[in-house]
């Protein structure tokens, strides 16, 4: 009865635990888009998709002017984007697509005012067009707008109201495909924000409280009363600006353009895929769309698969203020890829290595064969009393032998790692002030001074010294003269240059306080001359001679507006 009771108990827990393993959840991985699309790993064939290297759109699409914040129709035909500065009439301009290219260029009059019209967005169906703009009638700075198409053309624009504008900037619409998510960047400040703007400082005064903060995404649902409250994507937003968005069609990507750490410089394009209704972290399109410059506004063709934007990556590399940059815009199309390698071969100069090495391979061997013939003839005489003589001189002899080996087998592994292009020999060049004045010229000041002090007149029974300077050299030479000779000490001051100045004989206590050539500034108020020697020489190397991150202005960040 004892082992039937065991036996069922093992059973028992053997069961037990089979049935907890077979009820453990199991995972399966597969490759989807988060919509239609689901293969699993072993059976889907995928596919590597790059960036082409972008190309700047025609003449007729990029001005003189700034030109960004592209936006293309559903029908891929319309191509909307907006001319000019922000703060300076900037104005929205339409292109249309024909067999050579765009064609049909002309402003959008329906909505273009005096003041600011910015950053076009249709929607899907073509019969809205979201914007932002300073005119009169908003909640303040830059506020979104919406006109939709009737009988007679875009109607009369109208503010989408409080819930998604403030008094801040508003700017860079994006609508989802279905029209019921729109996406746009502000710099109002948020709740968790430690400082608040003071709304009670007087306005228009040097007492208004001109609160700044950076752009961030924002998100607004929009139903068939109206626009909802306005909300922050944590998911996206940094310390950092974010801003001028765009969706792709199919919904599940936001593309948008930060300033970010870790990009290529500047303002960088980023995305995020949209994953069981979440964002996930940005991740930078890579060098083969940015830059160190700043690329800004995306806007999306093709499925996705094409992708126009803007940036100033051509601006001048002088460029000294925030207006000299020019934006342009840009397309480029992602391309399936393969890998692929390329054999490169390579050649070596054997008669330029032997010229190198050769000389020095020749003493290695010589110095080699001396150590040798010295150390059996140190075997041969081993057992001999050497005088403490003959023992310095063969062991100097020894040591020499060694070093010249060692620095010439230095010198032909150097000769050939150069010309191999690699690291060579270490090389120094001395080189007179007057051809390196490039880099002194960087450490000019009081270091190019020199104070002497004033020198005794000497004793009428010493040679009066004579001066001798070469400015290109910085030699001070004294020559003694007749010891009868009884007259004051007198001063040359010599100068070989291209035109060297004539010569000037003046008492030694009143040498010209500064010397200048091409090169630096020399003083020299004195010299003290020493009792002893006959000759006196002086040598020096002289120092060489005279040798917010951008945004467009009206908004802070990304494009158009930043």
């Amino acid at each position: 009865m004892k082992l039937f009771l065991t036996t069922l108990a093992v059973l028992t827990v053997l069961a037990a635990g089979y049935v907890g393993w077979y009820l453990l959840p199991t995972s399966e991985r597969f490759y989807t888009d988060a919509d239609t699309i689901r293969q699993p790993l072993e059976r889907a064939q995928t596919r590597d998709i790059l960036w082409q290297p972008p190309t700047k759109l025609a003449d007729m699409i990029n001005s003189s002017s700034d030109d960004y914040e592209p936006r293309v129709s559903a029908d891929g035909l319309t191509l909307f984007f907006v001319r000019g500065k922000a703060g300076q009439d900037a104005d929205i301009y339409t292109a249309r697509r024909a067999t050579g290219g765009w064609t049909d260029l002309e402003p959008l009059e329906a909505l273009n005012t005096e003041h600011e019209e910015l950053g076009p967005e249709p929607s899907t169906d073509g019969q809205s067009i979201y914007f932002y703009s300073d005119r009169p009638g908003g909640s303040g700075g830059y506020d979104i707008w919406v006109s939709h198409l009737g009988p007679e053309g875009w109607r009369s624009p109208a503010n989408l109201g409080p819930m998604a504008n403030t008094g801040y900037n508003e700017y860079g619409p994006a609508l989802t495909p279905d029209g019921a998510t729109l996406y746009f960047s502000s710099n109002r400040p948020r709740a968790e924000d430690d400082r608040q703007p003071d709304h009670d400082a007087w306005s228009a005064t040097v007492r208004e409280d001109l609160f700044q903060r950076d752009y961030d995404l924002y998100a607004s649902s929009i139903t068939d009363s109206g626009v909802s409250k306005a909300t922050a994507i944590a998911e996206l937003n940094t310390p950092y600006n974010e801003g001028r968005a765009a969706v792709s069609s199919f919904g599940d990507f936001l593309y948008f353009g930060s300033d970010r750490p870790g990009g290529e410089g500047g303002f960088d394009i980023y995305r995020s895929r949209r994953l069981g209704g979440t964002l996930q972290p940005a991740e930078n399109l890579g060098a083969s769309v940015n830059s160190s410059a700043n690329e800004l506004d995306a806007g999306l063709s093709m499925g996705g698969y094409g992708l126009f934007f803007s940036s100033d990556r051509e601006a001048p590399t002088n460029r000294t203020h925030p207006t000299d940059e020019r934006y342009d815009i840009y397309y480029t199309t992602s391309r399936e890829v393969f890998i692929d390698a390329e054999s490169h071969g390579r050649t070596i100069d054997w008669a330029g290595l032997w010229a190198v090495v050769g000389p020095n391979l020749l003493w290695a061997l010589l110095a080699l064969l001396l150590l040798l013939a010295l150390l059996a003839l140190l075997r041969g005489i081993r057992d001999r009393r050497l005088s403490l003589l003959a023992r310095c001189v063969l062991a100097s002899l020894f040591a020499h032998l060694l070093m010249l080996l060692l620095f010439s087998f230095w010198e032909v592994t150097a000769g050939i790692a150069q010309a191999l292009q690699g690291k060579g020999a270490i090389q120094v060049a001395l080189v007179s002030a007057a051809d390196s004045g490039d880099i002194n010229a960087q450490i000019r000041g009081g270091m190019t001074t020199v104070e002497l002090p004033d020198t005794p007149t000497p004793a009428p029974d010493r040679p009066a010294p004579t001066v001798h300077v070469d400015a290109s050299v910085a030699v001070l030479t004294v020559d003694q003269r007749a010891p009868d000779q009884r007259d004051q000490p007198e001063v040359n001051t010599q100068f070989t240059d291209a035109a060297p100045p004539s010569h000037q004989t003046q008492p030694m206590t009143h040498i010209p306080a500064a010397t200048q050539n091409d090169a630096t500034d020399i003083r020299l108020a004195a010299v003290a001359l020493p009792n002893a020697p006959e000759r006196v020489g002086v040598a020096w190397r002289g120092g060489g001679g005279p040798a917010e991150r951008p945004r467009r202005e009206g908004t802070g960040a990304g494009g158009g507006g930043g």
